[in-house]
């Protein structure tokens, strides 16, 4: 065989090989990119059960991010996860109980799925999350701290009928638009829901003391005879035509 065809036969392997190393290449990057990933305990850094951060020199981006049972995750700490910007959605572990102060503050989230027996999601723990959209609460929340999602990206709310009492500034300046108080509801405390763009409110279905509305954009209401107490300023500056 002559030269010149081991020469042809050779480019051509290095040819085929070459796309297929760029083919694995690209699917790789893909992956990385895109892919929903697991966190392992090499991302975390942890103090018993308690989350204190997170390892940004072993994460990329992905559109979901996992954090597993495995980890016996029971408390994100305070500023645990804050500023974490590797993921557009984030499922939370099912041993999870509590959110501590600015836990998630900053972060880059579009959506979280917090998990059935979640009791307690602590102050400014989701402060500033801007790109924040969708959050559903599960059944098991009994406390939701002040300022917890201040200027939060969130538009609309259902509030778990586990949660009896809306602690105030929880919600304040968030881009919500709606809202759906639980059902057994007690008190929403003056300036949980200020400075929104809130046009609609569900009331509950209990004996009620309703504040924390005013400076949105609510123009009508039927308050049903349920609510025994409407606070001081509770509605103010919504521009209301008809009650």
């Amino acid at each position: 065989m002559g030269y010149s065809r081991i020469s042809q036969i050779l480019l051509s392997a290095f040819l085929v090989a070459s796309v297929h190393i760029v083919g694995a290449y690209a699917q790789s990057v893909g992956s990385v990119t895109d892919a929903r990933c697991v966190l392992t305990s090499e991302d975390v850094v942890m103090q018993d059960s308690v989350l204190v951060f997170y390892n940004a020199s072993t994460l990329r981006h992905h559109d979901t991010i996992v954090i597993p049972d495995e980890l016996g995750i029971r408390e994100i700490g305070i500023y645990g996860l804050a500023g974490f910007k590797y993921a557009d959605h984030l499922v939370m572990p099912s041993t999870l109980r509590d959110i501590g102060q600015s836990g998630l503050a900053a972060s880059s989230i579009r959506s979280i799925e917090l998990n059935y027996g979640l009791r307690h999601i602590g102050k400014s723990a989701f402060q500033g999350t801007s790109r924040l959209e969708s959050v559903v609460f599960p059944e098991t929340v009994v406390a939701i701290d002040s300022f917890a999602f201040q200027g939060s990206g969130i538009r609309e709310v259902v509030l778990p009928d586990s949660l009896r009492v809306i602690t105030g500034l929880s919600f304040l300046a968030s881009r919500l638009t709606h809202v759906k108080l639980p059902a057994k509801c007690e008190r929403v405390d003056r300036a949980a829901f200020e400075r929104c763009n809130i046009r609609t409110v569900e009331f509950p279905e209990v004996d009620c003391e309703i504040s924390g509305f005013g400076y949105n954009m609510i123009t009508s209401l039927s308050i049903p005879g349920n609510v025994n107490k409407i606070g001081e300023r509770a509605f103010w500056y919504n521009g209301l035509e008809t009650l």
